[in-house]
């Protein structure tokens, strides 16, 4: 009963910090979906952008495939989970929890699966990455 009080305030606390989820190319940076969850206005294409710039930097420093997984900014903290074909981010108004880390492996894995053909095949077509709102939905709530 403790246990599941404590997963479900971990929950309740992440749902509320979320602001923002980007979904990326991987190889591009291009915003293939993108969902607001409160009054955060930002162009996904400029942060995009900024994210894809910043992984290629790691990865000429590190000389390696390894990613980055948090990133803060005032009092936005970012929470990054690159897959095979996308890379997704969190914008949230606080820190992350076990449950969004865990959650936006899932999600990443799942828009993956769903999607593939699409991000493969991706032109700028982002009509099909809507079915990212039911993923979302049937992972984090």
């Amino acid at each position: 009963m403790i246990n599941e009080r404590i997963a479900q305030h971990e929950k309740n606390y992440g749902l509320e910090i979320i602001s923002y989820l980007l979904v990326l190319d991987k190889k591009s940076g291009l915003t293939l979906f993108e969902k607001e969850f409160g009054d955060l206005q930002i162009n996904p294409d400029l942060v995009g952008g900024f994210l894809h710039a910043l992984q290629s930097f790691g990865m000429e420093l590190s000389a390696s495939e390894t990613s980055m997984k948090t990133l803060s900014y005032e009092n936005y903290q970012f929470q990054i989970e690159t897959g095979e074909y996308i890379r997704a981010a969190l914008i949230l108004r606080g820190t992350p929890n076990q449950f969004l880390i865990s959650k936006l492996s899932e999600f990443v894995k799942e828009f993956e699966r769903e999607l593939k053909e699409y991000i493969i095949q991706f032109s700028g077509n982002a009509e099909p990455f809507k079915a990212a709102n039911r993923i979302f939905d049937s992972i984090f709530i």
